[in-house]
């Protein structure tokens, strides 16, 4: 996902000038306010997804996964909303922008990014969950295929064939992270995290889980 971005940043927005780039940069300078605490609830769930799993506890670790994803919608919302209605005010105040387009076109791709906020929510903490649950494997191919049928050749298109410049292919971004949202809820949702076995085939024959003596019904 890094490397996804970084191609966006430097082949798609990189390609469309200064003031595009600049206003990109602002954009995701203050969208790291809403998704480095979300990447904290990733890395909190998929450890606390992992030790009940260890637990046999499946319930439990999906219990927890749903809180932390209300936790992260609930906040990623909130900073989406503060970023539609401030996001002029903010860059003024924090970069205070030379050209009066960088502060028009951030704001822009500010609004944007406060439309996928929520779903971005839902990608980085069911992300998480998954990596907890073992399921590494299915996430790195979804990510993979969704980045490039769909993230770049999209933001591509609208940013030079449709002429929708940097506001072009953030839309493509938010389409993107609409996309793996919608695949990271089926995958949590139908539960085959909880037959991959994340356990060392060298862990000791006859070992017996340890259960929580409130473990919720697995149904």
């Amino acid at each position: 996902d890094v490397a996804n971005w970084s191609i966006f940043i430097s082949f798609v927005v990189g390609r469309l000038g200064a003031v595009p780039l600049a206003a990109n940069n602002v954009a995701l300078s203050f969208m790291q306010l809403s998704f480095i605490p979300a990447f904290a609830l990733n890395q909190g769930v998929s450890a606390i997804v992992g030790q009940y799993i260890g637990r046999r506890d499946f319930g439990r670790a999906r219990d927890r996964t749903y809180l932390a994803l209300r936790m992260g919608m609930l906040y990623m919302v909130a900073m989406g909303i503060l970023f539609a209605v401030f996001g002029s005010d903010l860059i003024r105040l924090v970069f205070d922008p030379e050209e009066a387009l960088v502060l028009t076109l951030g704001h822009e791709l500010l609004i944007v990014a406060a439309v996928f906020q929520i779903f971005d929510a839902i990608v980085i903490v069911l992300s998480g969950a998954l990596r907890g649950a073992g399921d590494t494997r299915w996430m790195l191919v979804v990510t993979f295929l969704s980045a490039y049928v769909v993230f770049i050749p999209c933001a591509t298109l609208l940013a030079f064939h449709f002429d929708g410049g940097a506001l072009g292919a953030w839309i493509g971004a938010a389409v993107y992270i609409f996309v793996l949202s919608c695949f990271m809820w089926w995958r949590f949702r139908s539960e085959r995290w909880r037959h991959i076995n994340i356990f060392s085939e060298s862990e000791p024959e006859g070992a017996v889980p340890v259960v929580s003596p409130r473990t919720a019904p697995e149904n």
